[in-house]
Parts: C-alpha cells; sequence; structure tokens
C-alpha cells in the first residue's frame, strides 16, 4: 500500500523540480479538498528545463471512472522545454489520508 496523489506540488520531475499545477482527469472524488490523480491527468511544471508530463501507469487495484489511480510507484514521462522527453515524475509527497496498491 502507498500513498495516493492529490497534490501537484507532491510531484517531481526528473530534476527534482516540484509540479506547480495540472489538469485533472477525475473531478468526483477528493481528497483533502483536492482532486484524486490519475492517470489522465497533466503536469505542469514551472522549472527549467521540464515542460509538462503525464502518467502512463497508475494503480493496478484502485480506479476512478475506469482510470487508474496515482500512487507512489506511478511511471509517466515529461516533456522538456525543446520538445523532447525528460525524466520520469514522482510521486515524492503522497497524501498520508488515503493509500492505495
Amino acid at each position: 500500500m502507498s500513498g495516493i496523489e492529490s497534490l501537484p506540488t507532491g510531484i517531481v520531475d526528473g530534476t527534482s523540480v516540484p509540479a506547480t499545477a495540472k489538469v485533472p482527469a477525475n473531478f468526483r472524488v477528493t481528497a483533502g479538498g483536492m482532486p484524486v490523480g490519475v492517470v489522465g491527468d497533466v503536469i505542469t511544471f514551472t522549472g527549467v528545463p521540464t515542460v509538462s508530463g503525464t502518467w502512463a501507469s497508475g494503480s493496478l487495484r484502485v480506479s476512478i471512472n475506469g482510470l487508474p489511480v496515482i500512487n507512489q510507484s506511478s511511471t509517466g514521462v515529461t516533456v522538456l522545454a525543446v520538445g523532447s522527453p525528460g525524466g520520469p515524475p514522482r510521486l515524492q509527497i503522497p497524501s498520508t489520508r488515503v493509500q492505495a496498491q
């Protein structure tokens, strides 16, 4: 079991720059007043060189509206300002109130 993502600032890119916002794909389930992260979310960063990121895989057992929930074992990809792929995003600070496998 690991914590889930509900705050974009808990996500970091490959160089440990925290995310500043996300465009959520889930508006129905919240934790701490924020939408729980799912695979369809788009993450934005203001740090150089990463611009945005998406999740490729999420929780194996928990989903919201058919989309896997983002937990600490989730994987994804970021896009650099030059358009090439960057390092994977990571959930560094999960919500401690909700756990998912």
